[in-house]
């Protein structure tokens, strides 16, 4: 009762849109991001997490800092036991090495 009571007089508006006569070909691509970033230049100041924007710059590049972090640290502390293991570590190695890159062009 109480749910019926809550969904009257709600309205679904919906956009339709015609499909075009000739089909054309799409490329997609998914990426996934978190939803929430945690900036270290303000965490001292209890900033706390922002909802990440892939669409802003800074957001992006703040999420690049930390990426390029966190792998460099995975290089420095267990690169050696991925070896002991015979595991191949070289694509992450060349994926911390195009953040650095990518990084120092950007500074």
């Amino acid at each position: 009762m109480m749910a019926r009571q809550m969904a009257s007089g709600l309205r679904i508006m919906t956009k339709v849109s015609v499909a075009p006569k000739q089909a054309k070909a799409l490329s997609m691509a998914v990426r996934r991001f978190p939803s929430m970033v945690s900036p270290v230049a303000c965490r001292k100041d209890g900033c706390g997490y922002e909802t990440f924007d892939p669409d802003d710059a800074a957001m992006v590049a703040e999420l690049r800092r930390q990426g390029g972090q966190a792998l460099m640290s995975w290089r420095v502390r267990d690169r050696g036991m991925a070896g002991q293991m015979g595991v191949d570590a070289s694509a992450i190695e060349e994926v911390s090495a195009q953040i650095q890159l990518d990084r120092s062009k950007a500074m």
